[in-house]
């Protein structure tokens, strides 16, 4: 079953049972809300056109409205292939395609509470140079960054060097 309604995520969500919906929570972004179990419903974000696996969602909203959004890596906008330009780009595209999850459900990233940082082949300098980008980020918003951590790992999906 498949419908289209206007207004805030909660309203939104309130009359799921198990069905999909596209919903339009602010103007110029539309996003694919499907009800998965009780209480938990996969976001796919349809306007702007973001990049995602097709096993994945870019979010998912649980009773009570706690949103997890899924991990990006630094891909272009509208494609699923990496930015040139390293790890500062990465993390830039990263954060970008995050910022509009988040815009499309009617929040802004002042509602992130933390970030999950994964650096392939995590290093020093690498280190430095996401860090510097992640503070570039929000400084450019003038928008306080969130709690987060930063892991090492081997091997992230299309060879990317950083994944939030």
């Amino acid at each position: 079953y498949q419908r289209r309604v206007h207004g805030t995520l909660s309203e939104c969500l309130f009359f799921f049972v198990i069905f999909v919906m596209e919903i339009e929570l602010c103007p110029g972004y539309k996003v694919e809300v499907k009800a998965t179990g009780v209480g938990v419903w996969h976001v796919v974000v349809l306007q702007p056109p973001l990049p995602r696996l097709p096993q994945f969602c870019h979010a998912t909203v649980c009773s009570g409205g706690t949103i997890q959004l899924s991990g990006a890596i630094g891909c272009k906008q509208t494609e699923l292939c990496l930015v040139s330009g390293g790890i500062s780009s990465e993390t830039t595209a990263a954060l970008e395609i995050l910022e509009t999850v988040v815009k499309a459900l009617g929040l802004s990233l002042a509602s992130v509470t933390k970030f999950n940082v994964f650096l392939d082949s995590n290093s020093r300098e690498r280190f430095h140079s996401m860090n510097e980008a992640y503070g570039a980020f929000f400084a450019a918003r003038d928008a306080p960054p969130a709690a987060r951590i930063t892991v090492g790992c081997q091997g992230l999906a299309l060879g990317a060097q950083v994944e939030l």
